[in-house]
Order: C-alpha cells, then structure tokens, then sequence
C-alpha cells in the first residue's frame, strides 16, 4: 500500500469519526430539546462543544459552515430560554410550594423556605438543596421546579415528619454524652464535644432488630441534620435531676464542621451553632 493510499485512508477514517461523533452530539440536542426549559444548561454546554469540535474536525466546507450557522442561531435561542428558565424557577417553585403551606423568601440565588436554602446554579443548571443557611448539604436538582419541590417534599418528610419519642431520646443523648465522657476522662456536667455525641446516639437510636443482628441492611442512618432538627423540637430537656444543655459555638469551634451544629431556633430558618452538650442540674443557670 503506498503512502498515498495510507494517506486517504488516514483522512477518510477522520472524518467519518469527527461526523460521528458530531452527529451524536446533534441527536443528542434534539432529544434535550423537547423539554428545552429543563435542558437549558445542557444544551448550552453540548452547543459550545459542537463549536469547538468543528474547529478541529475535517468535515466539507458546506457541511462545516451549516454547522456553524445552526450553532450560532441555536445558541442565542437557548440564552433567551435560559434567562427565561432562571426567572420563571423562583415563581413557579413559590406557587408549588404554597401549596405545601411554604413560604419562599430571599433573592436568586439564594431562596429560603422553612428551615432549608434552595442555591441556584444556572451555570450547571441544577439547585443545591441546604439544610439552614448553607449548614448542611442534602441534595441536588435539576434547575426544574416540580424537581426542586418534589425532593424539598422528600427531604423535610425524612427530617421533620419522623415520630419522636422525647423520653426515649433524651436517655439515649444522655447515654451517649456519658460514653463521650468517659472516653475523655470527663465527669458528668462537663462538656461533651457535640459531633463525639452523634455517633453513639446514632447507634442507640436504632431499632431491635439492628440491635439483636446489627447488619448493614438493618441499619438506619441519622444526620447531622436530623440530629439538629431532633435537637430544635425537643421539649422535654429534663432528665430526672439534670436538664439538657448545649453549648453556643465560639469562633475557635466554626473553622471545622466537625466542631459544630447548627440547630434551627424557629420554623423560619433561623438558628444557632452549638459546639458541645452537656447535662446541668435542673433549674441551674448555664455557667
């Protein structure tokens, strides 16, 4: 075979591969496009890929140059409907909301509802959902309000719609407190660092069945941010002689999240970093 030949071979097999894979990326655009409200930071991102593809490609000068007008129209429409999708989000997730009995509040790009920050990010397209102003993260969506709502749904029934047994919970804080305690060499009254205090809660809240055959699969997870909620609607402090303490998180203890939690003070995402626990006697002032 000559070096001619090879030649040809070379340049043909580069182009087929350079319209393949252009072709994916226009298919790929037209299945997006038929919800183009939702897609609208994918579309931007595939747009800006097809340009800097056929820059590189070996393709005919007709077909390149019908590529790039296309790509040129297409991109200013997907900026009219992205700027669109950005100020339609906020109304149509505070009317969804409003139907759950929420308020939304706050500017673009950070809405506020209940105990949680709604982040949105129309670069990438999708909402980063916060547990308190930023405290804790607990999910992604897309940059849809039906999406963002249906997981804030999800979310809050799996952090605020649990039952709680106040009794129950407050022995098992205090058992994990003194576990934090005797780790330490600490006494009772002392303070207990309150993410040591987590981890053994974690354990003693879960059910018989982990406790008589602790699997994996038997395991029930509890956060940070469910601990915190936990924390916020807990009336009963009292624990026979002692009543439940935390302690407010000073600026040596909020460089680490390891150091602190925020726990919700009201149902309008106001709150307060606590960095330790402790139980005091009842009816004695915090010292």
């Amino acid at each position: 075979m000559s070096d001619q030949l090879r030649g040809v071979i070379a340049s043909v097999t580069r182009a087929a591969s350079d319209s393949a894979a252009i072709t994916k990326l226009l298919k790929r655009v037209e299945t997006l496009d038929r919800s183009r409200a939702q897609n609208t930071a994918e579309l931007g991102r595939i747009v800006r890929d097809l340009e800097q593809r056929i820059n590189k490609a070996a393709l005919p000068a007709a077909v390149e140059e019908q590529i790039r007008i296309w790509c040129s129209s297409f991109r200013e429409e997907i900026q009219r409907a992205h700027v669109q999708t950005r100020q339609r989000f906020g109304v149509e997730l505070e009317e969804l909301l409003a139907d759950r009995g929420w308020k939304l509040h706050g500017h673009m790009p950070d809405l506020k509802v209940a105990f949680y920050t709604v982040e949105v990010d129309d670069v990438k397209g999708e909402v980063q959902i916060w547990f308190g102003p930023k405290q804790e993260r607990l999910a992604t969506a897309r940059l849809s309000p039906k999406e963002a709502a249906k997981r804030l749904g999800q979310i809050h029934k799996d952090i605020a719609e649990r039952p709680l047994d106040e009794a129950h919970f407050i022995m098992q804080l205090h058992s994990a407190y003194e576990m934090v305690l005797t780790r330490r060499n600490l006494r009772e009254g002392d303070r207990a660092p309150i993410i040591e205090v987590l981890a053994p809660l974690a354990l003693l809240l879960q059910d018989r069945k982990f406790q008589a055959d602790p699997r994996r699969e038997y395991f029930r997870g509890y956060s940070r941010a469910q601990f915190a909620y936990d924390l916020h609607r807990l009336k009963q402090k009292r624990l026979f002689d002692k009543e439940l303490a935390l302690g407010t998180a000073t600026r040596a203890f909020t460089g680490n999240r390891r150091d602190f939690i925020w726990v919700p003070s009201d149902q309008s995402g106001n709150g307060t970093v606590y960095s330790h626990v402790f139980f005091k006697p009842a009816g004695a002032k915090e010292g």
